[in-house]
């Protein structure tokens, strides 16, 4: 209903509920996110965008990895993420609708708008009563649901803090290959260890690749990203839109 409404507002506040999703993430921490946060990733292993996310309940600083949605367009929070800097040109700060103080209220008022649009007036199943607090505890219950994925992996990508066993569990836990295992759950890969991986520049043609990026920039070039990964994110960004263009 969020990107129905094809708004500045709606689509920051359907980018902003992914990213609580995918961060197991409280709404101040996400609401913090800035564009310099955001990095691009590339190992052996994955190719993604990174969220530098600081945890202001327990001091913790992360860099999380999010990846492509398998199913569903409209939950992938590249597609979501490229949807609001387009519409809404942000410079450094992507969430700036967010109030500074009663980030909680805001997001109950939006969810039981959501409920009420989509269930009272539309006739569908939705769960009623959510708070700021459900994503995080649907998104942890989801993950860990998962055989394959191990309980230590969800603390540290939570960034929940456990006095003094905290380090050791980020030692065991706290590395970003177990990180991309959870990362790809949360997007509903059934395999933790494949898919999702980011769309490249290689995807397009050599001889079309210059105008792609003139392209590109031209609608991720307000975003303040960190300038050695400025022109991927842009080209990946765009390429996710692309890919979707015309699937309802």
């Amino acid at each position: 209903v969020l990107f129905m409404e094809n708004s500045r507002e709606s689509l920051t506040n359907r980018d902003f509920l992914i990213k609580i999703w995918q961060a197991l993430g409280r709404v101040t921490e996400i609401s913090n996110i800035k564009c310099s946060d955001i990095t691009y990733h590339e190992s052996s292993y994955n190719v993604a965008l990174n969220f530098h996310i600081k945890r202001l309940k327990t001091g913790v600083e992360q860099d999380l990895l999010m990846f492509m949605h398998r199913s569903a367009w409209i939950i992938c929070p590249y597609h979501s993420l490229a949807c609001h800097i387009i519409v809404n040109t942000p410079s450094n700060h992507l969430y700036t609708q967010i109030p500074t103080r009663g980030e909680s209220q805001y997001i109950n008022n939006l969810l039981n708008t959501i409920y009420h649009r989509n269930t009272v007036l539309n006739g569908h199943t939705l769960t009623p009563d959510l708070k700021s607090h459900s994503s995080r505890h649907g998104a942890t219950t989801t993950a860990n649901e998962h055989p394959d994925i191990q309980t230590t992996w969800l603390i540290n990508r939570g960034g929940w803090s456990l006095s003094k066993i905290e380090q050791i569990f980020n030692y065991i836990a706290g590395t970003t290959k177990n990180d991309s295992r959870v990362a790809r759950v949360l997007s509903d890969w059934p395999q933790p260890n494949y898919g999702g991986n980011a769309i490249t520049i290689d995807a397009v043609p050599i001889l079309d690749r210059d105008i792609f990026k003139y392209f590109a920039f031209s609608l991720f070039g307000s975003a303040n990203f960190n300038i050695i990964h400025r022109d991927k994110i842009h080209t990946t960004l765009c390429c996710t839109l692309l890919l979707y263009y015309g699937i309802k």
